[in-house]
């Protein structure tokens, strides 16, 4: 009579998860500078998104207010403000402590850090 063999043995189960959790481990290792070069992108993208309304106000001859509390601070110091608002930037990410925020002159400068990165973004444009 013969054996029917049904199914894995425990061992065969076990060596295919060790191998799945080592290529898993692998994926991830490639992959974590690709999310460090996604946060920097990102805060790039909402840093010049947020420059156009920095061009807007020195154009008006607007001040611009502080960039400390993301979402809630209208970026230009009069005038509605209710769709230029300091933007979030992404996570790890903060704006710089110290901004030259008098834009009414045509000049100014904002920075954000994270990432061991920073953006700098004035009238003439975002660079990194």
């Amino acid at each position: 009579m013969k054996n029917k063999r049904q199914g894995f043995t425990l061992i065969e189960l076990l060596v295919v998860i060790a191998i799945i959790g080592l290529l898993a481990t692998v994926v991830l290792a490639a992959l974590g500078p690709q999310r460090k070069n996604a946060r920097v992108a990102a805060a790039q993208s909402s840093m010049r998104n947020m420059l156009t309304a920095m061009q807007l106000c020195a154009g008006d001859g607007l001040d611009l207010n502080s960039p400390t509390e993301a979402g809630t601070v209208k970026i230009c110091t009069s005038g509605d403000g209710s769709l230029t608002k300091w933007g979030p930037l992404p996570s790890g990410w903060d704006y710089g402590a110290t901004q030259d925020l008098t834009a009414s002159d045509g000049e100014f400068s904002v920075n954000a850090a994270g990432d061991s990165a920073i953006i700098t973004c004035n009238q003439s444009g975002c660079i990194k």
